[in-house]
């Protein structure tokens, strides 16, 4: 299939640049997925319409990892949002199944990142640490380390 060049291209290339992680929306057959493979030919894709790629982000209760980010050096990072002002190393469940489901299939040495993004309220004790690989983080702890 011929591809066509699309006046986007150069804001995602800039985009891209200036940002750690990208979301591309747009209708279904649009061309979403065939832009991004011309413009980043080296990437890994994740079809988040493949029933088994959406099962691995889903924990028991059916919640999901929100964000999926790849890193600058090619490790990639998981993080789950949580609204609670405390959070435990169960909260960290769902994102390492997601993580031993990459390895399995990907051959990286380099486990992902996992990070529980919550607001920590100043007065409880709270984890950092949930598991390992796995932290418990502020966003702006989160955009720190990622960034």
């Amino acid at each position: 299939m011929r591809y066509v060049t699309r006046e986007l291209e150069t804001e995602v290339q800039r985009a891209a640049r200036a940002f750690p992680a990208l979301i591309l929306t747009g209708p279904r057959r649009s061309g979403k997925t065939s832009l991004l493979r011309h413009v980043f030919p080296d990437a890994s894709y994740f079809l988040m319409e493949d029933p088994d790629i959406v099962s691995r982000l889903r924990d028991a209760q059916g919640l999901e990892v929100d964000f999926l980010v790849p890193g600058k050096s090619g490790r990639l990072t998981l993080v789950e949002c949580k609204a609670a002002r405390s959070v435990r190393p169960s909260d960290s469940s769902s994102l390492a199944r997601v993580a031993a489901a990459i390895r399995l299939d990907h051959t990286s040495a380099t486990p992902p990142a996992m990070y529980v993004v919550h607001q920590p309220a100043a007065a409880l004790p709270h984890f950092e640490v949930l598991a390992p690989e796995a932290k418990a983080v502020s966003v702006v702890r989160l955009l720190e380390e990622i960034s």
